[in-house]
């Protein structure tokens, strides 16, 4: 409607103009003008001019026509982009709900371990759960994140520690249990039974540790290796 709208005034105008310069032209009497030097258009001149213009009419249709199929082409391929980025984004929304759901079971999960969870990376504490809290007499997890190791490792037990976990990062495997000593924020020495293992934490390698306060087991057998020697 706009293209043939535009024509329409388009059409009006050059026949306004055609009239108008008519209307105003005014003719006197005069000899003959000198035509030696004026170029004549014989008939097959008239007749590829009248050609040379169907040509160009017949080109701006076509291209026009062109031009409408594209668009329509171009409007269809955005509708079908909305179509796909509207069903990516509810496979999206689907996932990511799903994932809130895990991850939110997983957290429950380690809040509820009766073992301490300790994430580390670059040896700084990322993360503990409430028994690794517990463990080191803290009384919130934000006393013990962002401590180095060996801020909480006996230096007894840092270096065969931190091997440990160098080879765990390095071999992706699950390091055996080993027996270790952590310093409390009282100052006192916890015995405990540790693994590693290798872990994303928010997209960065680390290292997840779980550790088990063994200081009852270990009375327990100190008391049955005096009852022994008694």
């Amino acid at each position: 409607p706009r293209r043939l709208g535009s024509a329409i005034v388009m059409g009006a105008a050059v026949s306004a103009m055609h009239y108008t310069g008519m209307a105003a032209a005014n003719f006197i009497p005069a000899p003959p003008p000198d035509l030696i030097h004026a170029v004549s258009i014989s008939a097959l001149g008239n007749d590829a001019i009248g050609i040379v213009t169907l040509i160009v009419l017949a080109a701006a249709m076509v291209t026009s026509s062109v031009d409408r199929q594209a668009a329509v082409e171009v409007q269809r391929l955005n509708q079908e982009l909305e179509r796909r980025v509207l069903e990516r984004t509810s496979q999206l929304t689907a996932a990511n709900a799903a994932l809130g759901e895990t991850e939110e079971r997983f957290r429950r999960l380690v809040e509820a371990l009766p073992d301490a969870i300790f994430v580390v990376r670059e040896e700084r504490i990322v993360f503990v759960n409430p028994s690794a809290v517990r463990l080191l007499a803290a009384q919130r997890a934000e006393q013990i994140v962002g401590k180095e190791l060996s801020e909480i490792i006996h230096p007894d037990s840092l270096a065969s520690i931190r091997r440990r976990m160098r080879d765990s990062s390095q071999t992706g495997v699950a390091s055996p249990p080993m027996e270790h000593v952590l310093v409390a924020l009282d100052g006192s020495s916890v015995e405990i039974e540790s693994a590693s293992i290798p872990i994303l934490w928010k997209g960065s390698p680390a290292i997840e540790a779980i550790a088990r306060d063994i200081r009852e087991r270990k009375r327990a057998e100190a008391t049955l290796q005096e009852y022994e020697k008694a």
